[in-house]
């Protein structure tokens, strides 16, 4: 029974800390992940030859103000016609890809989701932007967040 006891007491620990690991200031939770579909295969990008990756930054707000239990950059990407092709999440400073895209004017909607608690939950979105992009071949574009301000959305930096 001494047995039973010890991996009743493993579980629970497990149970405990499991919530806890995103937690802390800068933490995000998904730090094995550089991108995180959010959407249905039915709704993702459509087979096309073009591409759009869109790298992300977060800075701290005034009086170096950030979210304490970190946040998620997530990234909408409405076709020409309006309708909602994928969304995507990554944390901020990491690029998140749209890839076989047919060529178009795409309308990028980036957000931030705060985490609640742990990154497991996310906040409604904030600090939001919207721009339209057009899209052929590779193309790449940069978003700017800063906290509890509008996100910019840039031409990518020169190489």
């Amino acid at each position: 029974m001494r047995m039973g006891q010890q991996t009743l007491w493993a579980v629970a620990a497990l149970v405990v800390a499991a919530p806890l690991a995103g937690c802390g200031a800068g933490s995000t939770g998904l730090r094995a992940a550089t991108e995180h579909s959010v959407t249905e295969p039915s709704v993702t990008e459509h087979s096309g030859s073009s591409s759009l990756t869109v790298a992300t930054s977060l800075s701290p707000g005034a009086q170096g103000a950030m979210y304490s239990e970190g946040a998620i950059a997530e990234v909408r990407l409405r076709a020409p016609d309006g309708r909602v092709v994928a969304t995507k999440r990554a944390d901020p400073g990491r690029a998140i890809m749209f890839r076989r895209l047919p060529s178009g004017r795409y309308t990028v909607e980036p957000a931030l989701r705060p985490c609640d608690g742990t990154c497991v939950h996310l906040d409604p979105r904030i600090d939001g932007c919207r721009k339209v992009v057009p899209v052929s071949g590779n193309t790449g574009i940069s978003v700017r967040f800063v906290v509890s301000k509008p996100c910019a959305v840039l031409p990518p930096p020169l190489q």
